[in-house]
């Protein structure tokens, strides 16, 4: 069983998680299913990363094929730089969602503490 820390809210996260950046197209899926297969109960992920869709491909392959469920995994994922206003968090989180294909995030984390010009791009100019 994974070890816990209690969260203020009353949550627990779980202390060991995969992080998922600069894994490679093809492979970052298959690891997440090693993953939860083998015990983790915690990714990490970011819409920075650009693997999200894989990793929700993924996830819904996991909970079809066996005994998990959505509860049993805490989903991290972060708002890019250029979404730091409300209405561009909120755009970002509905393409996070839909890229996972969650319904919800566990938690939810402001990338970086700068935000870029907000023009949609991930690295404007």
């Amino acid at each position: 069983m994974t070890s816990l820390v209690k969260l203020n809210s009353g949550y627990y996260i779980p202390s060991v998680g995969l992080g998922t950046w600069l894994s490679k197209p093809g492979q970052v899926g298959n690891a997440l299913k090693i993953a939860l297969n083998n015990g983790y109960r915690h990714i990490d992920c970011a819409h920075v990363y650009q693997n999200q869709i894989e990793l929700g491909e993924a996830l819904a392959e996991v909970f079809k094929e066996s005994n998990l469920k959505r509860a049993d995994v805490f989903v991290t994922s972060k708002i890019w730089n250029t979404f730091h206003s409300y209405e561009m968090a909120k755009k970002d989180i509905d393409i996070i969602l839909d890229e996972l294909r969650l319904d919800y995030l566990d938690l939810c984390l402001i990338h970086w503490p700068q935000g870029y010009e907000e023009s949609g791009e991930f690295f404007p100019k």
